[in-house]
């Protein structure tokens, strides 16, 4: 019973509220025709005719004189509040938002009907006062109270405040804007000094004119600052990093390769507006301090305003990416080292960055390690240049067509550019039997290890080509570990803490030996996996010092291929693209490597660094490959099926498998005439006159391939001439030349 009489009385009051608030807004109504219709003056005498034309009629006239003698413009604003109070009530809306906007409003109203009353605007039908007796009354007090100019800062501070209360616009950003232009113009009038230093520089060359640095100079003009001391630096440096190959052949083999595709400088479009416009849609306040384009993306350097937390912008990639209509959008929250936000966005125009280009960078040159490698360009257009043998070890990733297998090819391009066979042997692993068969044959594949023969003295063989099979993996490995041990062995013997050293000290060189596997998945997941494991293990964390080094990649970056220990011992990683959050973690312990564009777009993270350096990798062809194989094999006087042109088909029936481990030893002692290549006796007459036992001479001597120039050492052994393999040191002859007369 209580409950019925409760709901008829909250009914009976809901339509009072509705015929209240209905009556407001219909007086609201009313007032506004009578206002909009109003054309009396200030005369206490009503016209017959003005009543006439009122659109209220009498009433409608009497009351707009009112309000308008009583309050002029202001009028209209009170019919503005009749019809928003009424509508409240009428929708039965809460009163206590809606009654500080009233009182913000009629705040509004009174500021209004001052200033009409200083500047003494009249009513636009006569001679009453814009702002009416209330708006002439609080202009007077103003002026009385606050002076003629005082009056004038109180109101406008007031109106000021009154906006930054009742609305939500930052004072702040529109500062910016208005200094903005003046900022503009102060840093191009610093800037033109230079620009103008920059175009008078070649004027004192016209004496001599020299058309190879016209041509170089005339294109620096329009482009960054960082290509423009790369170039400088090129010219001031010889034109190859020459090393003991010499320069023929090092020119011949950049001859194969392909130039730069985009030599004209397409200038990127500046976002900068764009994206601060969209980052203000998204509440993000603050100022763009520096832009880098490279060839793929152009990072923007954004200071984000006070009070703007990183977290707000590092969520909003996808949002970003969305907005600017772009590709993928990767937020660097914050930048390393400086207090902004990096962020990258994909170039309109993206430009090929080719391996010939970075082989003739200042960078490259003036790297001084023996294994350098090539790795890409920077944010800033920069060449990137690194040292294996300082990582020491490292691991590449990445999803199908990401890139990986071409990043591959362009290490091991660049490391063939720059080392002889003696100073550099590869053992290249390659379960799928595609990616890395196309180096079959070079002769740096040709790699020399020690075994125990029957009798009382080891005989050194060779593995040579490509390894496909996973148990063969798992002997080149044991092999591996072996040869590890035994060069710790010499290093321990000559006194010496590493490789450089040894080699700096001794006559007799010690080679690099690079083990490249791919792909790791397909033998982390064999029946083999636990031992190829641990032995990867072992090598990458004692092969360091000896110049053992490995280099793994995979496309498939789960926990069950890049386990822990082998994680913690690769410090030095290279993440192409990737499908998820979650595989990017798995290899750089860090997000990015799911943003990133594909097609060579990479993030490197040396060891020792924390965060990881975005790059662009250098783009080199199958068919550019293939030409530089050739080229080596031709080079080292070696066919296309990785045999030595000149040696009998009898000596190469057991090379033509892709890997050749197990090779039948011969009693002690054996050699004599069967089988005997013909140059023995000549290869036996060299070797006792220089007193010097190795591969190089008998192939500069003789000039003959690696591979037939092996197996002559190895006639040589058995038959007496030389001693046995000692890790990478010469062999011992063991006849002196009185005795060979």
């Amino acid at each position: 019973m209580k409950a019925d009489s409760k709901t008829k009385k909250e009914a009976k009051i809901s339509r009072s509220r509705e015929i209240f608030g209905l009556s407001v807004m219909i007086l609201g109504l009313f007032l506004l025709v009578g206002l909009v219709s109003f054309s009396g003056s200030d005369s206490h005498q009503w016209q017959q005719e003005w009543a006439r034309a009122n659109w209220g009629g009498p009433l409608g006239d009497m009351l707009s004189y009112g309000v308008v003698h009583l309050l002029g413009y202001a009028g209209f604003m009170l019919t503005v509040l009749l019809l928003i109070w009424g509508w409240i009530w009428l929708r039965h809306k809460v009163l206590g938002r809606s009654m500080i906007n009233s009182l913000l409003l009629l705040i509004f109203t009174l500021l209004c009907l001052a200033t009409l009353g200083l500047l003494q605007v009249p009513y636009y039908t006569g001679s009453l006062a814009g702002g009416g007796l209330f708006g002439t009354f609080l202009s007077d007090l103003a002026r009385n109270i606050f002076g003629p100019v005082g009056c004038w800062l109180i109101i406008s501070g007031l109106f000021l405040i009154l906006l930054l209360v009742g609305t939500e616009v930052n004072f702040q950003h529109w500062l910016n804007i208005a200094v903005k232009p003046v900022k503009d113009g102060l840093k191009k009038a610093k800037d033109a000094p230079k620009g103008l230093t920059f175009k008078k520089k070649p004027a004192p060359k016209v004496e001599e004119p020299d058309d190879s640095e016209t041509e170089d100079e005339e294109p620096a003009k329009t482009i960054k600052q960082a290509h423009s001391k790369e170039q400088s630096k090129f010219k001031a440096e010889p034109k190859l990093r020459l090393t003991k190959l010499g320069k023929d052949y090092q020119s011949r083999l950049l001859a194969l390769l392909e130039d730069d595709r985009d030599r004209a400088e397409i200038e990127e479009e500046d976002k900068t507006e764009i994206l601060l416009e969209k980052l203000k849609e998204f509440g993000i306040e603050g100022e763009i301090t520096d832009r880098y384009t490279g060839p793929v993306v152009t990072r923007y350097e954004f200071k984000p305003a006070p009070g703007v937390k990183v977290n707000q912008i590092s969520n909003l990639s996808d949002d970003l990416a969305l907005a600017m209509q772009a590709h993928r959008i990767r937020i660097l929250a914050p930048i390393p080292g400086k207090g902004v936000v990096g962020i990258e966005i994909p170039n309109t125009h993206r430009k090929i960055v080719m391996l010939k280009d970075l082989l003739l960078s200042g960078n490259f040159k003036t790297q001084d390690g023996p294994l350098t490698m090539a790795l890409g360009k920077t944010i800033t257009g920069e060449s990137f240049s690194t040292d294996l043998s300082e990582m020491p070890h490292i691991l590449i990733t990445g999803s199908t067509g990401s890139g990986k297998s071409v990043c591959l090819n362009t290490i091991i391009t660049s490391l063939l550019y720059l080392c002889t066979p003696e100073d550099l042997h590869f053992i290249m692993i390659d379960p799928k039997r595609i990616e890395l068969s196309i180096y079959r044959g070079i002769p740096h594949l040709q790699f020399q290890y020690k075994v125990e023969n029957t009798g009382d003295k080891p005989i050194s063989r060779t593995i040579e080509g490509v390894v496909t099979d996973s148990q063969e993996v798992v002997q080149v490995f044991r092999l591996a570990v072996s040869e590890m041990d035994a060069r710790y062995r010499v290093l321990a013997k000559e006194g010496c803490r590493n490789i450089s050293d040894y080699n700096r000290k001794s006559d007799k060189k010690m080679s690099y030996l690079i083990i490249v596997i791919d792909e790791l998945a397909d033998l982390m997941l064999s029946r083999e996996a636990s031992e190829i494991e641990s032995r990867i293990a072992k090598l990458a964390q004692m092969s360091r010092a000896v110049g053992i080094h490995l280099i793994l990649a995979t496309q498939r970056p789960s926990v069950d291929v890049i386990t822990g220990v082998i994680k913690a011992n690769f410090p030095a990683r290279i993440a192409f693209q990737v499908a998820s959050k979650t595989d990017s973690r798995t290899v750089l312990d860090a997000n990015g490597a799911e943003t990133l564009l594909g097609r060579g777009d990479m993030l490197y993270m040396p060891p020792g660094k924390a965060e990881p350096q975005r790059l662009h990798g250098p783009f080199i062809s199958t068919a550019e490959t293939e030409k530089v194989v050739s080229f080596i094999k031709e080079w080292y006087g070696v066919n296309n099926e990785g045999q030595d042109q000149s040696a009998p088909e009898s000596q190469a029936e057991n090379n033509n498998a892709e890997y050749s481990m197990e090779v039948a030893l011969p009693p002690e002692g054996a050699g004599g005439e069967d089988g005997q290549d013909e140059l023995f006796e000549e290869a036996k007459a060299l070797v006792v006159r220089h007193q010097q036992g190795s591969v190089s001479l008998l192939q500069r001597r003789l000039k003959v391939g690696y591979s037939r120039a092996a197996r002559l050492i190895d006639q040589l052994e058995a038959a007496g001439v030389v001693g046995p393999f000692d890790g990478s040191k010469a062999r011992e002859v063991l006849i002196k030349t009185q005795e060979a007369d």
